[in-house]
């Protein structure tokens, strides 16, 4: 997982399991992992406390009741808690992930 401070917000990390539904092109590549990008823009709030290395966590999404957007990133060392205006995909890839997380794109 990466949080990338030059946009407002990008979020970047792989989803647990591989999708079952995926391109052509990935099956021909070899993929085995999913990775998944999401902003977060016009960031009305942001704190991160225990942040250190590779993050394994649980990500949760919401729209909140006044139509703001809250993420959470929460693992045993790490939390992050923000709250922004929009949020989108910014893109979905596939990637070889072998052993030790070493990514091949």
């Amino acid at each position: 997982m990466e949080i990338d401070f030059d946009q407002d917000q990008l979020v970047r990390f792989d989803l647990p399991t591989f999708a079952d539904i995926y391109p052509e092109q990935w099956k021909e590549r070899n993929y085995n992992t999913v990775q998944l990008k999401i902003e977060f823009l016009g960031l009305q709030f942001f704190n991160v406390s225990g942040w250190k290395g590779e993050i394994i966590a649980d990500i949760k999404i919401n729209r909140l009741s006044n139509n703001t957007i809250s993420l959470a990133i929460v693992s045993s060392h790490c939390n992050v808690q923000a709250i922004a205006l929009r949020s989108k995909i910014s893109s979905i890839q596939g990637y070889i992930n072998n052993v030790f997380g070493r990514a091949t794109l």
